[in-house]
């Protein structure tokens, strides 16, 4: 009985009325729960372009009411001095099924602005857990944290891919013409795949050090602690998924699959032709070669196919190795991860304009 009417908090979206359903409840969920008569409905409603007269937000107020998402506050009940004017107030459970409902509806079709939660704040959340674990610090903050870390990341990636597989199937029917669009696609998802191989590890290595210390762990959580956690068994999960032939690994081959299918859309769009053709580039540069002196070409040469004197590549503060300089051979370095955008989606054309 308890599942049904959990369910019915829904219903509202199926029904023919829906959009007067949706409008009555923008008016309550604007800054703060209120309470509000069907007349102050109705106004609200008109005033934000959605034409509802009384009668009309009187019976969707009473539907709402019977799915659960409002609740009728009767005269003498909420301190209106039993003006005889039923009033109503959405619930909780109604709050937090219309605020996901209007975030998905205002989500676009493709995937920018789609980004899955990056798990650098998971490893930071595993550090604070291990942190409290060597303290008296009641740990129930750190433990709901990385949780909530590894939920919002393992939901955004479904995202992510579900909407990719969604624009990648369009464009095999009608390919893109916005070159900029499978750009910025191919940077989130060849950053998300960066901030996996990253980060991965380091989680798997702090959930190893935290799972000798499990049963002290879970015996300092209150026994009020119902949020995930709680069990040994998630914990286990959680180690598992994060294991490197497990989550990560799978996570990585999506990337790679997708990103070979964007570099695919983004080759024809660069070029413009379905073949890929490079021929009026390749023209230009050896137009550029015939008229250049022999110094000149040689820079040409070494700037074109990138034959410069070798120099070991660094990249920022989080360099591996801080003994490395510009100045060490790379037989020496490890080598250095070159994001796929920068690696494969280059524009050939400027260097023989």
């Amino acid at each position: 009985m308890g599942r049904d009417a959990d369910r019915n908090l829904f219903r509202h979206l199926v029904v023919d009325d829906a959009d007067d359903h949706l409008a009555v409840l923008d008016c309550f969920t604007d800054l703060l729960p209120a309470e509000l008569s069907a007349e102050q409905v109705a106004a609200a409603c008109t005033a934000r372009g959605r034409a509802l007269d009384p009668e009309r937000a009187e019976a969707s107020c009473r539907q709402l009411v019977g799915w659960g998402n409002l609740a009728a506050v009767h005269p003498g009940t909420s301190g209106d001095g039993g003006s005889g004017t039923v009033r109503y107030r959405i619930t909780p459970a109604g709050v937090r099924v219309h605020r996901e409902t209007t975030a998905l509806l205002a989500s676009r079709e493709d995937t920018r602005g789609i980004a899955p939660a990056p798990l650098g704040p998971l490893v930071d959340a595993l550090d604070d857990l291990l942190d409290a674990t060597a303290s008296v610090l009641e740990p129930s903050a750190q433990v709901t944290a990385v949780f909530d870390h590894h939920r919002r990341f393992t939901a955004g990636v479904a995202d992510l891919h579900a909407q990719l597989a969604e624009v990648l199937g369009r464009w095999e029917q009608t390919p893109p013409r916005d070159a900029a669009e499978v750009d910025t696609l191919i940077e989130q998802v060849d950053r998300h795949a960066a901030d996996v191989r990253r980060h991965a590890p380091r989680v798997a290595t702090r959930l190893s050090q935290i799972l000798p210390r499990l049963d002290l762990l879970l015996a300092a959580l209150p026994g009020t602690f119902t949020s995930p956690g709680r069990d040994r068994a998630e914990w286990e999960a959680l180690a598992r998924w994060y294991a490197d032939d497990a989550g990560p690994r799978r996570v990585r081959e999506a990337a790679a699959a997708a990103l070979n299918r964007l570099l695919t859309h983004a080759h024809r769009t660069g070029t413009g032709a379905p073949d890929g053709s490079h021929r009026a580039e390749l023209l230009r540069l050896a137009r550029r070669f015939a008229d250049a002196p022999d110094a000149q070409a040689h820079r040409l040469f070494a700037a074109t196919f990138g034959t410069h004197p070798s120099r070991h590549l660094l990249c920022g503060p989080r360099e591996p190795d801080p003994r490395a300089g510009a100045g060490t051979s790379w037989w020496h370095t490890e080598p250095v991860a070159v994001p796929a955008f920068l690696r494969e989606r280059v524009e050939s054309g400027t260097v023989a304009r």
